[in-house]
């Protein structure tokens, strides 16, 4: 699946979860039960993508968080994109404070921290 179906894919799932936290629809995990296969897999990565985002606003302070988002998440090594070299050089002073802190918050297995430079998300 491309970058940009995953994408698209995140973001309907950001605004269907949006749209039933007011509600009593189904969550979607509640919707797809036990799914399998790839799908299933996609729905357990996307899921924790935005649990790491979740904890990353926790951990992180301003104005890094501004200039930082969790890209993707591979073999326990978490991968966060910044807009410019200057944060990415910032945050790799960070990278084994942040490392501990998501491991003591919900993400023991977390191996590393990659960083990569993508300013064309961050408009």
């Amino acid at each position: 699946m491309d970058k940009e179906k995953l994408h698209s894919l995140s973001h309907s799932i950001k605004r269907y979860q949006r749209s039933c936290s007011h509600s009593n629809v189904p969550t979607l995990n509640q919707r797809l039960g036990s799914a399998r296969g790839e799908f299933g897999h996609l729905v357990d990565n996307l899921n924790r993508i935005n649990r790491l985002s979740q904890t990353l606003k926790k951990v992180i302070k301003r104005p890094m968080l501004d200039h930082c988002r969790v890209a993707h998440w591979r073999d326990n090594v978490l991968v966060l994109a910044v807009d410019s070299s200057v944060w990415a050089n910032r945050l790799r002073f960070e990278k084994l404070n942040l490392l501990s802190q998501l491991r003591q918050n919900g993400f023991p297995g977390t191996s590393s921290i990659d960083v990569i430079i993508q300013p064309g998300d961050f408009r």
